[in-house]
């Protein structure tokens, strides 16, 4: 940056400051480009992650709280888009991004990431949803990028986005990145460990299911909160399961080396974070078989049938008795996660993003294969 120069500024919306994927990635990418000045605003709590940001981030709560609250918190946000001279704002997450795009004014431009499938909703909710996006899209102003290929085809599909748009996978912060993978020792109590909203789409209640029927060498922690806590422990209670919800924790990265494995059985994800942070602290990685597990790990995962707990009760026996070797897993993850740089090109586009002339953003188009970003810019 040249001396004396402005910094450009950059307004980043989101639902909450709690801790999930999402937010962990905008604070990943706040706190690794100090070229901008950034404004972090958020719609309601929780704000676990808000103390987490660089000194000179502002953090700003709308208090938005119910649907009715939408017309408030469009004029909330425009006021201090024009109070502050915003011209870049960068929203996450469907009610941040319809907010965000009411509000931005015409010369703003308003950059939207998808972090997962579209999920399941009555007709009615359906169709809200897609008629809400629709009217508040502009190709012309709003850039459209993907956690992944599978993520922004699903929406394309109903969008058909005749604007920019890219898939960007998501990168994690260089604290997961440990200096050794683990090993699994002989005759141990095997901690499992799992991360994510306690929520039906991330599944935990087919982790519970499964335990039931392996030995009393295993025990679970779960991180993350969510609608479904209470479900889940009055399972946990029910059948004195060896699992313990251990809440929301604003830094994995010192929770991670001290369990033997990480445990995943989501039935839909974007790019999940958690996954990566676990390969990178060097576990060994028992997931779901989805094709985005599959896209990051590759062969090197345990994968369950998520149609049978007990495929996934059968396999951890089998590590037990040392009859799936995740030792080799376990390398084989970490190897591939301190191979590659996802940092880097993440960054360096989303500085290109927010930079480039506004009128160039519609004709723009991006493509990623394997991890490795392919630019072309259509007409």
């Amino acid at each position: 940056m040249v001396p004396g120069k402005q910094k450009l500024k950059v307004l980043h919306i989101i639902d909450t400051l709690g801790v999930g994927g999402a937010e962990k990635l905008l604070v990943n990418v706040v706190n690794s480009m100090p070229q901008f000045k950034h404004y972090v605003v958020y719609l309601l709590e929780p704000s676990t992650l808000s103390d987490t940001f660089s000194p000179d981030t502002e953090v700003i709560c709308l208090g938005f709280r119910r649907r009715r609250d939408y017309p408030g918190a469009i004029l909330r946000l425009r006021k201090i888009i024009r109070r502050e001279g915003i011209t870049v704002i960068h929203a996450h997450l469907h009610a941040s991004t319809l907010i965000a795009r009411f509000a931005a004014p015409k010369n703003c431009r308003v950059i939207s990431t998808l972090h997962s499938m579209p999920v399941k909703r009555t007709r009615i909710s359906n169709f809200i949803y897609w008629m809400s996006r629709k009217l508040s899209y502009n190709p012309h102003r709003h850039f459209v990028i993907g956690v992944s290929e599978s993520v922004l085809q699903a929406f394309n599909k109903v969008m058909h986005f005749a604007g920019g748009y890219a898939v960007l996978p998501n990168f994690i912060s260089d604290d997961f990145y440990a200096d050794h993978f683990k090993r699994l020792r002989d005759n141990k109590h095997i901690r499992l460990v799992a991360v994510g909203n306690l929520r039906g789409i991330k599944n935990q209640d087919y982790l519970l299911e499964a335990l039931r029927f392996v030995p009393g060498n295993f025990s679970l922690d779960i991180y993350g909160e969510g609608s479904s806590r209470n479900i889940l422990q009055a399972k946990i209670d029910q059948y004195n399961l060896p699992v313990k919800l251990c809440g929301s924790h604003p830094d994995l990265s010192r929770v991670l080396p001290e369990y033997d494995a990480f445990i995943l059985s989501s039935l839909s994800e974007g790019n999940p974070l958690s996954l990566m942070e676990a390969m990178a602290a060097g576990l060994p990685v028992i997931v779901s078989d989805i094709p985005v597990f599959r896209n990051l790990a590759g062969s090197d995962a345990v994968y369950f049938d998520l149609s049978d707990p007990q495929d996934l009760s059968r396999k951890l026996i089998m590590i037990a008795n040392h009859q799936i070797n995740i030792d080799q897993i376990a390398k084989a993850n970490f190897d591939k996660m301190h191979s590659q740089d996802f940092k880097t090109p993440h960054l360096k586009f989303l500085e290109g993003i927010y930079t480039q002339p506004l009128h160039t953003l519609a004709g723009f188009k991006q493509v990623a294969s394997e991890n490795q970003f392919v630019m072309s810019n259509a007409s």
